[in-house]
């Protein structure tokens, strides 16, 4: 397995990864264009490939918050296909974000999980993550 920085042509394997495993309803187009945008804006995504297929990644922006006198990075998003779970690659996905928090002297990373993906909660836990609160969302029309 190898992690790599994101090239434009994940974009496609991404958009299934998160269709397919995170249950996603993304229109295409807007998510092509969606992505383009947030890599402009120093978003990261690194990606997990066996024999150059995209088996899993990991979606990363880093930002300020009140409390802390340094950065945080948030994982917006980490997928893995199924077929190729409970093999590392989460964690290693996980590791390769870390090693970037530690080089860049970032305070704390913070993501959020479905609250039905029970199993996703344990993998985190077992990566030294620890739920800290809770995470609410209101829908603009």
């Amino acid at each position: 397995m190898k992690i790599k920085c994101f090239e434009e042509n994940d974009i496609k394997p991404i958009y299934e990864l998160l269709k397919n495993e995170l249950g996603y309803e993304v229109d295409y187009s807007l998510f092509f264009l969606r992505v383009q945008e947030m890599i402009k804006n120093n978003y990261l995504i690194y990606v997990a490939c066996i024999e150059n297929k995209v088996v899993g990644f990991i979606g990363i922006e880093v930002s300020y918050v009140f409390e802390l006198p340094k950065q945080i990075m948030r994982v917006n998003a980490l997928a893995v296909d199924k077929n190729y779970q409970n093999k590392g690659i989460g964690k290693h996905l996980i590791q390769e974000v870390e090693k970037y928090a530690k080089i860049n002297n970032i305070a704390a990373i913070t993501l959020n999980s479905g609250i039905s993906r029970k199993t996703a909660h344990i993998f985190y836990e077992k990566q030294g993550y620890s739920k800290k609160g809770y995470s609410f969302i209101k829908y603009l029309k």
